[in-house]
């Protein structure tokens, strides 16, 4: 059910982003009822099925948070957040690269991930090419 949920409301998203791009702002705008309607229906999922703050005395030192590189619940438990969890305990730093453990710290220990990163600088397309000045790029 969830999964559904998120594709159609990605699909709704989608569609107004298209038609917007194209500057038909009639049509992007006559998607927001629906996607309106599936972001309600989200924020009621939710609301129902929200953990209970007595999940959070559950854990014991040795209960796994993070499964791919077997982080036990007592090596985060000095931890100031995600980004020093990753660095000096790999948790999020396995296969599943937080995806399954990033929502359980966060609802345990109360940290939110951090922002993904933009690049520091854009790169011209002959510098990642590896072309010098003035190379013909056909070549």
């Amino acid at each position: 059910m969830h999964g559904l949920r998120r594709q159609r409301t990605r699909a709704r998203t989608g569609a107004i982003a298209g038609h917007a791009a194209v500057g038909n702002e009639r049509e992007a705008k006559a998607h927001d009822g629906e996607r309106a309607r599936w972001n309600a229906f989200a924020a009621q999922l939710h609301r129902s099925f929200a953990l209970a703050d007595d999940i959070k005395r559950m854990p014991r030192p040795d209960t796994l948070v993070c499964r791919c590189e077997d982080v036990p619940f007592s090596a985060l438990a000095g931890c100031t957040g995600w980004t020093d969890a990753k660095l000096h305990r790999r948790c999020g730093m396995g296969a599943c690269q937080g995806r399954v453990c990033g929502d359980a710290a966060q609802f345990l220990f109360g940290w939110t991930p951090p922002v993904p990163r933009s690049p520091l600088s854009p790169v011209r397309i002959a510098t990642l090419a590896g072309l010098a000045p003035g190379e013909d790029a056909r070549q």
